[in-house]
């Protein structure tokens, strides 16, 4: 997002929205839906990071979803965060993570101050890092 976000402003786009902190579900703490469009690299990298989470759950007390809350809502340079939600709780959470997100800026090179959450953190970054540019047709090819 980053990237595109000044050649969009220099386009003369005045309103950036940034969508689905989630991936469309991908990011979330279940199985990743089976109509994602995803490549199977990426859905396995997932993988690997929701069991990360649910390893150290433990101690840290955090899902997948957050953290890719925090971060992505932490990118100040969109005028919107758009996020679905079914619930009046989906809501209610999208609106704490928004908060959190703002005071983290992990974006921004923000932290964790739980050194646990801190190192998941940085695990899933690491392991997501080959992905950060990649992107899938919309609407898929087979929709």
């Amino acid at each position: 997002l980053a990237a595109f976000v000044p050649k969009l402003r220099a386009a003369g786009v005045e309103t950036v929205i940034a969508a689905s902190p989630l991936s469309m579900g991908l990011l979330s703490d279940g199985e990743t839906p089976e109509w994602h469009p995803a490549k199977p690299e990426l859905k396995n990298a997932v993988k690997q990071c929701i069991d990360l989470v649910r390893s150290s759950n433990e101690e840290s007390k955090i899902s997948l979803a957050e953290i890719a809350e925090s971060y992505a809502f932490s990118y100040g340079d969109v005028d919107v965060h758009l996020v679905g939600a079914k619930t009046a709780q989906e809501v209610e959470h999208a609106f704490r993570a928004y908060s959190r997100a703002q005071k983290l800026q992990l974006y921004a090179s923000g932290k964790y101050e739980d050194d646990n959450i801190q190192n998941i953190y940085d695990q899933i970054k690491t392991t997501l890092e080959p992905f950060a540019e990649y992107t899938w047709p919309s609407p898929p090819g087979n929709a």
